[in-house]
């Protein structure tokens, strides 16, 4: 009966230590999870800083579609500055594609308009915009660049993008 007792003892004695231990381990968790849920409200605060400054940038940028040839000058004068290149390759690297070349399409998509397109071609034939000596390509390829998945886009793949773009722009849809 006394070893029964001692057992018994001995027991409550190990579960009072469990509990006690327990409750410190709680109290750690508890400390560790504010401490993530602070650092949680922090970044959605800087996040949303960022996105503030993201849209006051988006504010600065040239209206997009670009509609006319006058407009791609405006838009080259206005890249000569590297502030506002640094702007434009920010903003169009959030466009994005399933690879690299279709990024390149979607930026094109929503930097000229359709019917502009129709009048710009690689080498500047016919009469129709030069785009090889355009600033605005060198920024489509560093834009899609950015992207890590992307980042060994060549100048060749991207050229061969641009040339089959304008070469198609007749099949592009609407009149923008």
């Amino acid at each position: 009966n006394v070893a029964a007792v001692t057992a018994q003892s001995d027991l409550m004695t190990k579960l009072e230590e469990m509990q006690t231990e327990n409750k410190r381990y709680q109290k750690v968790v508890i400390a560790k999870l504010l401490s993530i849920e602070t650092e949680i409200q922090d970044l959605k605060k800087v996040s949303i800083l960022q996105q503030s400054v993201t849209n006051l940038e988006d504010l600065s940028l040239p209206d997009l579609p670009l509609q006319t040839k006058t407009d791609v000058i405006e838009i080259e004068r206005w890249l000569e500055l590297p502030e506002n290149r640094n702007k434009l390759t920010r903003r169009l690297s959030r466009v994005g594609g399933k690879s690299a070349e279709q990024a390149i399409r979607n930026i094109l998509e929503k930097l000229i308009s359709s019917c502009l397109a129709r009048h710009i071609n690689y080498t500047g034939k016919n009469q129709k915009l030069n785009f090889q000596t355009l600033k605005i390509g060198e920024v489509i390829i560093d834009s899609v660049r950015l992207h890590p998945d992307f980042a060994t886009l060549t100048d060749q793949k991207a050229k061969e993008v641009y040339i089959n773009y304008f070469r198609n722009s007749k099949a592009l849809k609407g009149g923008n």
